[in-house]
């Protein structure tokens, strides 16, 4: 299937028509190249043919939903995923992330605020390409510009978002890394005491990780500090 790709492609997917105008208007003013669908159906076909940089995707949409979308779209996009939800619905924020979203951000938007959630995701594949090339802990190697992780001979699948929390973990093994200090440096914003985003993409780094019998790596929770990245040999 051969598919085009854009360096500064978003997808936005909503099915409020006014609001996509208003957000589509926003993000081109910025210097995004913006292409809009209004249901999730519409951005599985899209995705199908071409690759953005980055994809925003609205919860509630009919026909077929943005977590549906999401899950499908995740077979084989590998790039960041935002999904917007409405405000205090953190059970919806949850099933996003552990269906393959990358971040959330709640409606009513501000639109500094999402260009900085934007910003910060379009900026890992940056950053990695301009950082050490590949990071060995036991049994793992991790590439970070092909953005490839194998133990032994088998190659792991992450997401964008599990690959640079691995990582940042990985070049940090044998040190406890602070909660904070990932908001701070991966998530780009403060904990606030309820936030679930880490302990989900913990838990899914913990899953994928665990499948494989040869791994020796493990990630440890150090209560009341942080995370502890080792080889367990």
């Amino acid at each position: 299937m051969h598919k085009h790709s854009d360096n500064d492609a978003i997808l936005l997917v909503d099915d409020d028509i006014p609001f996509t105008r208003l957000v589509g208007k926003y993000l081109i003013d910025a210097g995004y190249d913006v292409s809009i669908r209004h249901n999730g159906l519409q951005a599985i076909e899209f995705t199908k043919s071409y690759t953005p940089q980055l994809i925003i995707l609205d919860l509630m949409m009919p026909d077929t939903d943005g977590l549906t979308a999401c899950k499908e779209i995740r077979k084989w996009y590998t790039g960041p995923i935002l999904i917007l939800t409405a405000l205090n619905e953190e059970v919806d924020e949850i099933v996003g992330l552990e269906v393959g979203a990358d971040d959330y951000i709640g409606k009513p938007l501000k639109p500094r605020v999402l260009l900085a959630r934007i910003r910060a995701l379009m900026r890992r594949d940056k950053d990695y390409a301009q950082s050490e090339d590949t990071v060995n802990v036991g049994n793992m190697a991790i590439y970070c510009r092909s953005r490839t992780v194998y133990i032994e001979d088998s190659l792991l699948d992450f997401t964008d978002a599990e690959f640079d929390l691995l990582v940042y973990l990985a070049k940090r093994a044998g040190t406890v890394v602070a909660r904070d200090d990932i908001y701070n440096d991966i998530l780009h914003f403060k904990y606030d005491g309820m936030d679930r985003t880490l302990d989900i993409r913990i838990s899914r780094l913990r899953k994928k990780i665990s499948a494989y019998e040869n791994c020796r790596i493990k990630i440890k929770t150090v209560r009341l500090q942080g995370y502890l990245f080792v080889d367990n040999a």
